[in-house]
């Protein structure tokens, strides 16, 4: 008796390459974009803007701190890029590589607002966001 039967295609590591996600090539942009209030459209000052890591769920990232699942530490290292918003409301990002990203505008005593970017290879090298709108 040879032993069980193995299962087809074998699943232990490296066997079968997986496919890699298309990512398009180009320089890094920087994307300008506000932090406002949904409600009165006032700039919110000192909010932060972060995008995550390709392939991060900042959402369920963001939800497993909350529950202390996670530590601080441990969402910072999930960040791509975060930028704080000045006295009008406005943040920078810089250095993005075109791809796409799941990112959130938040702020103390706000509802945290979530986004989704995608950046491909023909954008410019600035890209104007739309207002990311926050909620009490």
């Amino acid at each position: 008796y040879p032993g069980p039967r193995q299962p087809y295609p074998p699943t232990y590591g490296g066997a079968y390459p997986q496919p890699r996600p298309s990512v398009p090539s180009g320089p890094p942009v920087a994307v300008h974009g506000r932090l406002i209030d949904a409600a009165s459209g006032a700039a919110i000052v000192g909010g932060m803007v972060m995008l995550a890591q390709p392939g991060v769920d900042l959402r369920a990232s963001m939800a497993l701190l909350a529950a202390g699942r996670i530590t601080q530490a441990q969402l910072d290292a999930q960040i791509l890029a975060r930028a704080q918003t000045d006295a009008t409301g406005q943040y920078t990002l810089t250095g993005v590589p075109r791809g796409r990203y799941s990112g959130a505008g938040v702020a103390t005593g706000f509802t945290p607002a979530m986004i989704t970017l995608t950046i491909g290879p023909s954008d410019p090298a600035v890209i104007e966001a739309l207002p990311i709108q926050i909620g009490r």
